[in-house]
Formats: C-alpha cells, structure tokens, sequence
C-alpha cells in the first residue's frame, strides 16, 4: 500500500466519525446531532447488557455495541427491560 492510499483510508475513516469542517457547504449541526445520539444508544444498550447479564457477558456486549437500536428494542418488547418496568 502507497501512502496516498493509505491517507485516502484514513480521510474516509475519520469522515464517517468526525464532523466535518465549516469550510464545506454542508451544515455539520445535523451529523453532530446524530452522531450524539447515536453514542448516547450505544452507552445505553451497553448498560442494558451489563444489567440483564447480572455482570460482564461479551456476547451480549457485543450485540448492544454493534446493534444498539435493535438491542434495545428487544429488550423493550421481549424482556421488559429486564423486568425493571
């Protein structure tokens, strides 16, 4: 690998988890807004898996991590929020 391709790697990597510049026409308050709430379900759907697991369970971890929105949702519908509702 070249190192402009490696530089073209890392653009498209911090672009998908980084607001862009102002300098670019587009309006960076939607991306900073989504991008928060995003990380609020994902720290929610990690706390709802150390919370019905009783503990550490790195399968559940690692549904809540990666399917957030579908993680909570779940738990929601099937488990009651682990019967804390």
């Amino acid at each position: 690998m070249g190192s402009n391709n490696i530089k073209k790697i890392m653009e498209n990597y911090t672009n998908l988890y980084i607001p862009r510049n102002k300098d670019d026409n587009k309006c960076i308050t939607s991306e900073l807004i989504s991008s928060i709430i995003i990380w609020i379900l994902t720290g929610y759907a990690a706390y709802l898996s150390f919370k019905c697991s009783k503990g550490f369970n790195l399968g559940q971890l690692l549904l809540a991590v990666f399917f957030s929105p579908f993680y909570i949702i779940y738990h929601i519908f099937a488990t009651n929020l682990c019967n804390t509702i």
